[in-house]
C-alpha cells in the first residue's frame, strides 16, 4: 500500500477542514488492517450548461467531542454532500446517513446531470442519488466513481485487499459486471466525453504521483504528466486540468492537452480543479474555500464562490 499517497490524503482532509489532525492518527489510520477511509477526488466534466456544484461539507455536529486512535471520524468524519446554488449562494445538505460515525464524500455527477455517485465512510460503500436526494441506492464496495459518457457503466477505485494498492474497476451502473482494469495501482479516476479515463499512480522511483490515461476496455496505459493528480477532462475530452508538484514549474493547478503537451498554470495555492460543463470555467477549493477561474485568459484573478470548510468540488452539467 502507498503510504505516502494515504498520509497526503489525510494531510489533505485536515487542512482543508482546519481540524485538530496529528501525525500518529494518519499512521495508525494508513496502517489500520490496510483500510482506506478516504480517498481522493474524482471527476468527469461533460458538455452542457453549468448547473450547480455538489461538495463535500464537513458537518461538526456529527463528530466526536474528543479524538483517540480509533475514533475515525476526527480525520474522515461527519463530511456530507451537499448542493450549492451559484445563482443565490444558498448551500442545502443532500444526504444524512443513518448512522454516526459516518461520512458521504466524492460526489460525480451522470453526464445528463440527474444522477450523483458518491462515497460513503467507514462503510468503504458507493452509492447512487438522485439529484433531489430521493432514490438513494447502495452498489459494491469502493471509494470513488466516476460516470462513462452514456451513464450505463462507472470507473470505480477499490482495494482487492488488505495487502494489495489500489486498482480501478469498471462496473455496471447498477453495480453488477466488475471488471478489473489496472493491475499496477490507480487512483482518482475521471472518464471523459471522447471515452478516455485519466486516472493517479505513485511512482515509486521519483516518489511522485503521475498522471496516466488508458481505455475502458484496458490494455497498456499512457504516462500523460509526470508530476500530477486529481485530474478533470474539459467537456469534450481534448484537455486536462489537474493539480501538479512540477519539478521545472511552481506548484499549482495546470491545464495541458490530453497527451500533457503544452502544460500551462493557471493558478497556484489550490486543490481539487473541476471544469465547468460549458468549459469556460474552472472551479477548486483553497482552504476550505470555493473560487473560479478563467480557462483560457492567461494570469486571469480567482473569483471567491463560497466560503467555509468545503472539498471535492463537481459541476452539475445541465442540457
Amino acid at each position: 500500500m502507498d503510504q505516502r499517497m494515504c498520509s497526503k490524503d489525510v494531510e489533505r482532509t485536515c487542512r482543508s477542514r482546519k481540524q485538530a489532525c496529528i501525525a500518529v492518527l494518519a499512521t495508525l489510520l494508513c496502517a489500520s488492517a490496510g483500510t482506506w477511509l478516504w480517498a481522493g477526488p474524482a471527476y468527469a466534466s461533460f458538455p452542457g450548461k453549468n448547473g450547480a456544484l455538489a461538495l463535500d461539507v464537513f458537518d461538526p455536529e456529527d463528530s466526536p467531542s474528543t479524538c483517540g486512535p480509533e475514533e475515525v471520524s476526527c480525520a474522515f468524519g461527519g463530511s456530507r454532500i451537499a448542493i450549492f446554488d451559484r445563482a443565490n449562494r444558498t448551500t442545502r445538505v443532500l444526504l444524512t446517513c443513518a448512522r454516526t460515525p459516518c461520512s458521504d464524500t466524492n460526489p460525480n455527477w451522470s453526464p445528463d446531470g440527474r444522477r450523483l455517485v458518491y462515497a460513503r465512510a467507514p462503510l468503504n460503500t458507493l452509492g447512487i442519488v438522485n439529484a433531489d436526494g430521493t432514490g438513494v441506492r447502495t452498489l459494491t464496495g469502493g471509494r470513488i466513481g466516476a460516470w462513462s459518457p452514456d451513464g450505463r457503466r462507472l470507473v470505480v477505485e477499490d482495494l482487492p485487499d488488505s495487502r494489495s494498492r489500489r486498482q480501478l474497476y469498471v462496473i455496471n451502473a447498477d453495480g453488477t459486471g466488475r471488471r478489473q482494469l489496472t493491475i499496477a495501482g490507480g487512483l482518482e479516476p475521471a472518464w471523459s466525453s471522447s471515452n478516455r479515463i485519466v486516472f493517479t499512480r505513485y511512482d515509486k522511483r521519483s516518489r511522485r504521483a503521475q498522471l496516466r490515461v488508458i481505455r475502458p476496455g484496458g490494455g497498456r496505459s499512457r504516462l500523460v504528466a509526470r508530476s500530477g493528480e486529481t485530474a478533470d477532462w474539459s467537456p469534450h475530452g481534448s484537455r486536462l486540468v489537474f493539480r501538479s508538484h512540477h519539478t521545472r514549474h511552481a506548484d499549482g493547478i495546470y491545464v495541458a492537452l490530453a497527451d500533457g503537451s503544452q502544460m500551462r498554470r493557471i493558478t497556484s495555492q489550490g486543490e481539487e480543479p473541476v471544469w465547468s460543463p460549458d468549459g469556460r470555467q474552472i472551479a477548486f477549493t483553497r482552504r476550505g474555500a470555493l473560487l473560479s477561474v478563467s480557462s483560457s485568459a492567461p494570469r486571469s484573478r480567482a473569483r471567491l464562490l463560497r466560503r467555509g470548510d468545503a472539498s471535492l468540488p463537481a459541476w452539475q452539467p445541465l442540457p
